[in-house]
């Protein structure tokens, strides 16, 4: 309680607020973003708040739900004025622009049991299903008044993405009794998963495609994908994981895929599993993350097959 508390007294004492997110943001790491920025901005109309880097996020997934993109209204000199406040984000090498490292003070607010704390305050508490459940219960202890559907808009889309529609272990009572306050703010609740699930004809395709590419090693309960290099462009696809193309598979225990980030010249990799703890091998290979869901990454693709050497060994 303590430890909220002076959150709050910073954010109170400071005009100058920076928010940062993680590289390749999902919906939680933006929904906490839009949602802390969202309530501030009403509750106080005359500080200076900014959401670094998100002017250069293109054709991200979930533009079509973050439909407002603020201009950038900052600089570094500004930056290094500010208190800055980094969602969901375990180490400070992940995080977007890396600019947090400008500010005067910062906050880490985040829910991965692997954290460094490289915050000058850390908030982390793996217990948490999401990081928008944590400011979720931030926010709505210090002032329900400000909220508003568009605040609890996007703090739902987070704690819905990262929960997997509530449908992952780390859904727990509390998660949902947020959600339940959330949803009192709402005017369409359902809107939202209507928007999540929504695809077009050309991303069905595409999955039909990269479906095909699994492969299913059933006597060690497990499957992987390795996507094409130049597939997302070729389809005009978003790239991204596609892991949860191998969700749900009767036999299938873990499941992993790698697909290769040209803007960073690098292959990013998922993990997913039903019950066991694969955190610690997405540790082995440069990631980390939480007990049934973890990333990684290479620098090249045929290290790949490490990682599934790795994956069969829990087995």
């Amino acid at each position: 309680m303590k430890l909220k508390k002076k959150i709050i007294s910073l954010i109170k004492c400071n005009n100058d607020i920076a928010l940062f997110f993680h590289e390749y943001p999902d919906g939680d790491a933006l929904g906490s973003v839009f949602g802390f920025y969202s309530f501030i901005k009403k509750k106080y109309p005359k500080k200076n708040i900014n959401i670094i880097g998100i002017d250069e996020l293109d054709n991200h997934y979930l533009n079509k739900f973050l439909k407002f993109e603020p201009l950038p209204n900052y600089n570094d000199e500004w930056i290094s004025k500010s208190l800055g406040i980094v969602f969901d984000c375990a180490n400070s090498d992940r995080v977007f622009t890396k600019k947090h490292l400008l500010c005067n003070k910062t906050i880490v607010i985040d829910h991965h049991i692997s954290n460094e704390r490289y915050g000058n305050i850390n908030w982390v508490n793996e217990k948490y299903s999401s990081c928008c459940e944590m400011v979720s219960k931030l926010l709505l202890k210090w002032s329900p008044r400000v909220f508003d559907n568009t605040i609890a808009s996007f703090l739902y889309l987070g704690m819905v993405t990262d929960t997997n529609r509530f449908f992952y272990s780390c859904t727990t009572a509390r998660t949902l009794k947020i959600a339940s306050k959330l949803y009192k703010y709402m005017s369409n609740p359902a809107s939202i998963n209507l928007l999540l699930n929504e695809r077009t004809v050309n991303e069905i395709k595409f999955n039909n495609i990269v479906q095909s590419l699994i492969n299913f090693d059933l006597a060690n309960h497990i499957a992987y994908l390795l996507i094409p290099e130049n597939i997302f462009e070729e389809h005009n696809i978003f790239p991204n994981s596609m892991i949860w193309l191998m969700s749900n598979i009767n036999d299938i225990e873990i499941w992993t895929s790698l697909y290769y980030d040209k803007t960073n010249n690098v292959w990013k990799g998922s993990l997913r599993s039903k019950t066991l703890d694969i955190s610690p091998i997405a540790s082995k290979f440069n990631g980390g993350g939480h007990k049934n869901a973890s990333g990684f990454k290479l620098d090249n693709k045929a290290d790949f097959n490490k990682v599934i050497d790795e994956i069969k060994k829990c087995n």
